[in-house]
C-alpha cells in the first residue's frame, strides 16, 4: 500500500502536519506503535485482573500479554497507537469490579514486539 496522492483516510502520513495525541515534540507520528511495561500493585490477583485486561485490549486493538506475579502484582506489556495505548493505561488504573489498583508503575519498552495479539500469561 503505498498511498498515492489524494486519498488520504488510512495513510500513516499526515500532510496537514499536525500532531497527534499530547503532543510532546518528538513523540510517535500518527500511524506508529509504541510498546510499554506496566505494573500494577494493589489487589490485582483473584478478581478477574487479567481476563478484564484482555478484553479491554481486544476492543481498543493493543496487543501484548498480561500475567501475575509472584509477589502478588499484575505485569502487563502492550503495544499499539499512543492514542489506543493511553486509553488502555486508563482502563488498568480502574481495573475491574473488586479490584483495587493502589499503584501503576510504567516503563516505555525500547522496541515494539511483533506481537499480534494480546495473551494471558505467555511468557
Amino acid at each position: 500500500m503505498s498511498g498515492g496522492g489524494s486519498g488520504g483516510d488510512s495513510g500513516s502520513d499526515r500532510p496537514d502536519g499536525e500532531s497527534v495525541g499530547a503532543g510532546g515534540a518528538g513523540g510517535p507520528r500518527q500511524g506508529e506503535r509504541i510498546a510499554v511495561r506496566l505494573r500494577l500493585r494493589g489487589r490485582v490477583q483473584g478478581v478477574g485482573f487479567r481476563y478484564f485486561t484482555r478484553g479491554v485490549a481486544r476492543e481498543l486493538g493493543v496487543v501484548g500479554r498480561v500475567r501475575n506475579l509472584p509477589d502478588g502484582d499484575v505485569e502487563i506489556e502492550a503495544a499499539g497507537e499512543p492514542e489506543r495505548v493511553e486509553e488502555f493505561k486508563t482502563w488498568m488504573r480502574q481495573g475491574p469490579p473488586g479490584a483495587v489498583v493502589a499503584g501503576l508503575h510504567e516503563e516505555p519498552l525500547a522496541t515494539v514486539p511483533a506481537w499480534d495479539r494480546f495473551d494471558i500469561d505467555s511468557w
